[in-house]
């Protein structure tokens, strides 16, 4: 692909991520991207075929440049609690974002006639948990948690973040009850010295 070409849809995908996070999945047409992008409809129907195809692409997009921030943060950490740490102010940043993808990343994941095949939610889901049972585990082996079962605190964790999620972008619970929830998510983990 040209660099042209290749620059003119990392833009569409960039502007269309605005779009969605501004109306959600559902609430988002062909017409809406074009119109936000200024380009023509046969322009965007070159790049993407429909409006799922866009939509993936987004989150393909989205995860990648997470993924970037994460590893970054990743290789400061020298323990256990260290990386537990950076995995909550990754949630939080993720719980704050003003433009979300959260709504439009549920509909999208209820729009789905098969829930358990290609969904994206699912798929981030399931890899939160894993990285945070290993993480646990690794923790509880070396001292530094004092927790009995990695597994279910894992997924407790995971559940009590997208509950926040929901919360903050529902009713706008403050910034403030969301660093109390994550503290105690923290206290309740970590070994007494």
């Amino acid at each position: 692909m040209g660099e042209k070409v290749e620059l003119k849809r990392k833009y569409i995908v960039e502007t269309a991520r605005k779009v969605f996070a501004q109306k959600g999945y559902t609430g988002v047409t062909m017409k809406d991207v074009v119109e936000a992008c200024n380009i023509s409809r046969g322009g965007l129907y070159l790049y993407f075929d429909n409006i799922r195809s866009l939509f993936e692409e987004v989150l393909a997009n989205e995860e990648a440049s997470d993924d970037q921030e994460v590893e970054k943060d990743l290789s400061k950490a020298s323990s256990d609690t260290d990386l537990f740490a950076i995995f909550i102010k990754e949630q939080k940043k993720d719980i704050l974002q003003k433009e979300s993808l959260l709504v439009a990343l549920y509909e999208y994941s209820f729009s789905l006639e098969d829930k358990k095949k290609n969904n994206f939610y699912k798929s981030q889901y399931e890899a939160g948990e894993l990285f945070l049972t290993r993480l646990l585990e690794n923790g509880k082996k070396h001292g530094e948690f004092a927790i009995e079962e990695p597994k279910k605190e894992a997924r407790h964790i995971m559940i009590s973040i997208e509950g926040l999620k929901i919360l903050r972008q529902s009713i706008g619970i403050s910034e403030r009850q969301i660093n109390e929830e994550l503290l105690y998510l923290l206290s309740g983990i970590v070994a007494e010295e």
